[in-house]
């Protein structure tokens, strides 16, 4: 069908459309300036309507059956002319600023029906059945549940009787099924309810302890900034009647002759018919104050010094809007740590771990700085990166050293060191198709240098290069579980990573085919079985290599006791670990092309062990799980004469929990030979989270 762009530059915020049944219009609720107001825009006459124009907060537009009335939730308790109370009126006075009631208004009108009026209580989304029937979510009795109305005897029962509440709902053209989404799990669901006109529940609900107490105690007692705030105007505003009486003004009788004349008509217009057009706004959104009376008599005798100290010159239009300002950037800090201690030792020298990370107050820019700072700059790892995050497409500039130091052994009586650093910068982005997929893309310039000190040989020192582009493609869509895993869905990525040749001979040249597939089932209550299959091939005149054995953050890591190549010592910085390759240490497998298949049961044991008599570290969430890994690693030239390096599995149990903040895990793995069954067993403590 035709497409058609609406912009409505006039407003600052847009949210909650509604469609009206014919088709021919839309209500939503709109921002200008602080004010947010009920919009409606007629789709075959282009015309743009405030409906509400005032400074209550309007909001949940909805339509009636026949398009004739809309619906609408609002604060503005028994003020129901529309386009009154504007800028010579206070919010703050309002008497229900924390009660929230439904009302209908006729289009063409300037005057609303108050529909529901339940002391203290919220009622929001309102929808009407074709059979003419008001369905609303109301907090009366202290949950957000669904309440029906009778719109001929005005008498509204509940639906639903939630322990966690509503949020949304929407019923359908029918008016047999109603939609709803609350909480299940700790997880936001959508959900279809049947027939839920029928389910009226004429005995009602019990209400709360909350609502009991909202009941039977004033809101500037709950919430004292209101009270305060009340306090404070009545002092501080100049045309309050507190101010005038202290003046003896000539004027305060007529000030309050119309502030009682104000109340009248509103308690007065229940009783007019919701089509009632009495009053008439100006269309230009102007006050009219032709019946006020202004005298500069008071200027002397009210002290705003202090109610002007946070509004200064120049802030604010004519009609008492805020002027808009360009933003300025300004950093601060939201991580400054400082950890291991200043350490100085005659190896290394002085060695310390500083982290920090600063950001605007949007969270539009971040900027991060790590370092380990071993002795100078070229023994440090840091890394520092800035990123834009305001646009769709996220942006991150990175610069980033890393060094590490071999023992080369004894020459000639001495001890010869080699040390290989790697260094580099790149820029990367981030652009997202929806809330599952997204694509990562990016360039980096890297160097890697090898320093040979020490011994009486004659060694050359030396330094390649390689241009790295990478893309990745990631789709992810799980449902989170417990202990910070997902519990169900699916999870894949794939990457491509290369150094293309650039035609110098100090440049490397690979290029590197990755893929991570994730399947999650749950069978129960936090009981999951987790499937994962990842693999990988490089290719080139320097293939990367892989890794495979031990898992990730091992902190009692060994190795398997194997040679390694020089080329491979060289070339640490860019090899990728397999793993995780429980039962076998780390460099069980070493190659160009990987594959690894785990599989691992996941379950509840214990929310919490406590101190008691017995002085233990608390520990939370203790969950299990039983595992299986299988995997292998090969070598190969260009695809062609195949080698395989090693075929390994293991299996084993294991344990999580939260131990000091974190995230701790233990596991007791078995190395499975082929034909010579499980051999000896080795534990792995690690910090970290599954996949």
């Amino acid at each position: 069908g035709e497409k058609r762009r609406l912009k409505f530059p006039k407003l600052d915020a847009i949210k909650s459309v509604a469609w009206s049944p014919d088709g021919s219009k839309i209500a939503f609720n709109g921002n200008k300036g602080p004010y947010p107001n009920i919009y409606v825009f007629n789709l075959d006459t282009d015309e743009f309507t405030n409906v509400t124009n005032d400074v209550f907060t309007d909001s949940d537009p909805a339509w009636s059956p026949d398009s004739e009335y809309l619906l609408f939730s609002s604060d503005r308790g028994s003020r129901v002319e529309l386009g009154r109370y504007r800028t010579n009126y206070s919010v703050l006075t309002n008497p229900d600023l924390t009660q929230r009631d439904i009302y209908r208004v006729k289009m063409g009108s300037n005057r609303a029906e108050r529909l529901t009026h339940t002391r203290t209580s919220r009622e929001t989304r309102p929808v009407m059945t074709s059979e003419g029937d008001l369905l609303y979510v109301s907090d009366q009795n202290g949950i957000p549940n669904i309440y029906k109305m009778d719109m001929d005897e005005r008498i509204s029962r509940p639906l639903t009787d939630f322990l966690v509440g509503v949020q949304q709902m929407s019923i359908s053209a029918d008016g047999r099924k109603l939609a709803m989404n609350t909480y299940n799990r700790g997880a936001l669901d959508i959900f279809v309810i049947n027939n839920i006109t029928n389910r009226v529940k004429e005995d009602g609900i019990e209400p709360n302890q909350w609502a009991e107490r909202r009941r039977a105690e004033p809101d500037y007692l709950r919430v004292p900034a209101i009270g305060i705030a009340r306090e404070r105007l009545r002092e501080e505003e100049p045309m309050r009647p507190s101010l005038l009486a202290e003046s003896g003004s000539m004027i305060l009788d007529g000030f309050m002759q119309q502030q009682e004349a104000a109340q009248q008509a509103d308690e007065d217009s229940e009783d007019v018919e919701a089509d009632a057009d009495t009053v008439e706004v100006a269309e230009d959104d102007t006050v009219d104050f032709r019946n006020y009376v202004f005298s500069d008599e008071f200027d002397d005798l009210i002290d705003d010094t202090e109610a002007r100290r946070f509004d200064p010159e120049n802030n604010r239009t004519e009609d008492g809007r805020y002027v808009p300002r360009r933003y300025r950037l300004r950093f601060a800090p939201d991580l400054t740590y400082f950890g291991g201690g200043a350490v100085f030792g005659t190896g290394f020298g002085a060695q310390a771990i500083t982290q920090i990370e600063f950001s605007d107050i949007l969270g539009d820019h971040r900027l991060g700085i790590s370092s380990n700072l071993v002795f100078d700059l070229r023994n440090s790892d840091y890394i520092i990166n800035y990123s834009y995050l305001r646009p769709r497409t996220n942006i991150t500039a990175t610069y980033f050293h890393s060094a590490r130091q071999f023992a080369r052994g004894i020459q000639a009586g001495q001890q010869s060191f080699e040390r290989v650093r790697n260094y580099g910068a790149g820029i990367n982005f981030r652009y997202p198709f929806n809330r599952f997929d997204r694509i990562d893309y990016g360039l980096s310039m890297i160097a890697i240098s090898r320093d040979i000190t020490g011994g009486q040989g004659t060694f050359q020192n030396d330094k390649n290069y390689f241009l790295n582009p990478s893309v990745t493609f990631t789709r992810d869509r799980t449902l989170q579980g417990a202990f910070f895993t997902p519990r169900s869905g699916r999870r894949f990525a794939m990457q491509l990573n290369a150094a293309p040749p650039v035609g110098r001979d100090d440049f490397l040249q690979f290029g590197t085919l990755t893929t991570d597939f994730r399947q999650y089932f749950s069978i129960a209550n936090f009981w999951t079985f987790a499937f994962r299959f990842s693999g990988g091939t490089s290719f080139g005149e320097n293939a990367q290599y892989f890794l495979l054995g031990g898992m990730q953050n091992w902190i009692n890591y060994s190795f398997e006791d194997r040679t390694v190549s020089p080329e491979l010592a060289e070339s640490i910085f860019f090899t990728m670990p397999a793993w995780p390759m429980r039962g076998h240490r780390y460099n069980t497998g070493i190659g160009n092309t990987f594959a690894l298949a785990n599989l691992e049961f996941r379950y509840p044991l214990v929310a919490a062990i406590l101190p008691g008599p017995i002085p233990i570290l608390p520990l939370y969430n203790i969950q299990g799980t039983m595992f299986t890994d299988i995997g292998g690693t090969w070598l190969n030239d260009n695809f062609q004469n195949f080698e395989q390096d090693a075929f390994v599995a293991g299996a084993g149990l294991g344990l999580r929990t939260i131990l000091l903040g974190l995230p701790v895990r233990w596991d007791v793995a078995w190395p499975y030979e082929y034909g010579e069954g499980f051999g000896r067993r080795i534990h792995y403590f690690s910090i970290g989270l599954d996949f």
